[in-house]
């Protein structure tokens, strides 16, 4: 398959995608809402007075978990639309299938990072305004942020691939596997959480002085070898397991 149909895959998974869920209303007056209800606590209860700033990094937590669901729905989607007897039967190979999905759905949770990491920042310039920059310590703000977006990049392909064999697998013979991809979801999901426990378990200041250890680097490149490995079994139940 030349690069031009792949472009088109691509870009049909994601614009339809961005269509269906992420330029809904609901979410853009959600996500304001929320920014202006943690402005104002940040403005009656920040720093000195029980909210520290730097305890809105740890909302994180929850982006592995929207990381997987992204991808999970990315695919299933085919099935819940009817249109799953289309998508297979195209003329393309289904790696080529599988792969645009998966680009697409990457490429929905680099724009999911960017809004939450941006609106977070915003909402930690507004408590340095409001509170001084003495008591609200920017420098271990932008440190977290950054210990955080790379244990989130570090794993976000495992999280996809994983959310697209789930997928997979629910509508295909392997079924019975279901309960226990929804496991390993949970698990995976609660990596960063550990993650985070680990660094500040003696870090009196918070992320101030936190620092990645080796082994996380270390660990990376094989989270996404196992991912390859993870999307490889993915297109080979779509291939020859799948149910439609």
């Amino acid at each position: 398959m030349n690069a031009s149909v792949f472009r088109y895959l691509l870009r049909h998974d994601f614009r339809l995608e961005l269509r269906k869920f992420f330029l809904k209303k609901w979410m853009v007056r959600y996500g304001v809402i929320l920014i202006l209800l943690l402005a104002a606590a940040l403005t009656i209860w920040g720093e000195g007075r029980g909210f520290r700033t730097q305890y809105l990094l740890f909302l994180s937590f929850m982006l592995p978990y929207l990381t997987f669901m992204i991808s999970f729905r990315v695919l299933i989607r085919e099935w819940k639309d009817g249109t799953i007897g289309w998508w297979i039967t195209l003329p393309y190979s289904r790696s080529s299938l599988l792969l645009a999905k998966f680009c697409a759905a990457a490429l929905h949770t680099l724009l999911v990072y960017a809004l939450f990491f941006g609106g977070l920042t915003i909402l930690a310039l507004y408590s340095a305004a409001v509170h001084g920059l003495e008591a609200v310590p920017l420098q271990g703000w932008f440190n977290g942020e950054a210990i955080i977006a790379v244990i989130l990049l570090g794993q976000a392909p495992l999280l996809l691939t994983l959310g697209l064999l789930t997928a997979a697998v629910t509508h295909s013979r392997w079924v019975a596997l279901t309960p226990l991809l929804w496991v390993l979801f949970g698990v995976s999901g609660n990596t960063l959480s550990w993650m985070a426990g680990i660094l500040l378990s003696d870090q009196p200041e918070g992320w101030a002085n936190a620092a990645l250890p080796g082994w996380i680097w270390a660990a990376i490149p094989g989270a996404w070898v196992l991912a390859g490995l993870i999307l490889a079994g993915a297109i080979h139940i779509v291939s020859r397991q799948v149910r439609f």
